[in-house]
């Protein structure tokens, strides 16, 4: 079975080439169509991707070649989508190169998450997957190939690990963000902070990757975090992580002794580009939460 996109039209021909059908009639979308992705297993398992500023017009799934056609824009961001890939021997993982990055999901998740950690700003024009290898590569716009290990590499139970943007205020009026870190992308998260003298705020919530939140009085609050996705759920508590209205006077010498561990500069969550580090080396994205490496295929910084 063949297929072949003009303009904003998908056509299918079954006797190899000989006759084509029009088979998109039925999207309305009049956008151009820029990528095309067939299921290896499955050859009436299409996906395209469609070019434009049309926003909830980027990516449409058929199962039985064309027959019936499901929207899967989803939350994409309203910029062209260049081409598609399908990742085989997965759930249905599917890739999509914008004119900002890269998005992924699988038949687990209702929606796209950034999968672009590392990449540099620009146009995603060619996805390539390596199964053997286990990556994926990526062309670029003026910037090179890059890659980084597929996906799936990284679909497991979450390893919960989170940050706040500082742990000793002097004032209870200050606004704090909760940052989490997990790694195996949560899709679920839950923060409860003891003592409850404190309150979410700017719109952000409990169930938020990374709520805001200020606290009504001084004293030390404990943070913890259960994150979860479809593989389960992890929990992470920190005992006096927090603390308003200023550190308690140590009863050791050393005043260090009574300063959060973090304040000491922690550890590094940089991502490395070729040639920074030890390639191979698993840095988990603050953004979508995979611990990816992308490494630049022709040696310029990203």
């Amino acid at each position: 079975m063949l297929y072949v996109g003009i303009d904003e039209r998908l056509f299918q021909s079954t006797d190899g080439g000989q006759t084509w059908t029009w088979i998109s009639s039925n999207i309305g979308s009049s956008s151009v169509i820029t990528g095309i992705a067939v299921d290896p297993l499955d050859e009436n398992h299409v996906w395209i991707c469609k070019s434009g500023y049309y926003a909830g017009t980027k990516v449409y799934e058929s199962f039985n070649a064309g027959g019936a056609w499901y929207n899967r824009s989803g939350s994409l961001p309203n910029i062209p989508a260049n081409c598609i890939a399908v990742q085989p021997n997965s759930n249905g993982m599917v890739y999509v190169g914008t004119d900002l990055g890269i998005y992924c999901r699988d038949a687990s998740m209702s929606d796209w998450i950034p999968f672009m950690q590392g990449l540099p700003n620009t146009i995603v024009n060619d996805l390539e997957i390596l199964s053997n290898a286990g990556i994926i590569r990526a062309g670029t716009y003026g910037r090179g190939v890059w890659q980084s290990p597929l996906a799936t590499s990284f679909l497991d139970r979450p390893t919960v690990d989170f940050s706040v943007s500082q742990q000793v205020t002097c004032s209870t009026g200050d606004t704090l963000s909760l940052m989490d870190e997990s790694s195996n992308y949560p899709t679920t998260w839950s923060w409860t902070i003891y003592p409850s003298t404190y309150a979410f705020v700017n719109g952000s919530s409990a169930t938020d990757a990374d709520p805001e939140v200020t606290f009504s009085a001084p004293g030390a609050y404990t943070v913890q975090l259960i994150a979860s996705n479809a593989y389960g759920k992890d929990t992470l508590t920190r005992v006096a992580y927090i603390h308003v209205g200023g550190v308690q006077s140590p009863t050791v010498e050393e005043f260090a002794g009574a300063i959060p561990g973090s304040l000491d500069g922690g550890e590094s969550r940089l991502f490395s580009r070729m040639g920074d580090g030890p390639r191979g080396k698993h840095h988990r994205c603050p953004q979508c939460h995979f611990p990816r490496l992308w490494l630049c295929h022709h040696g310029t910084s990203g």
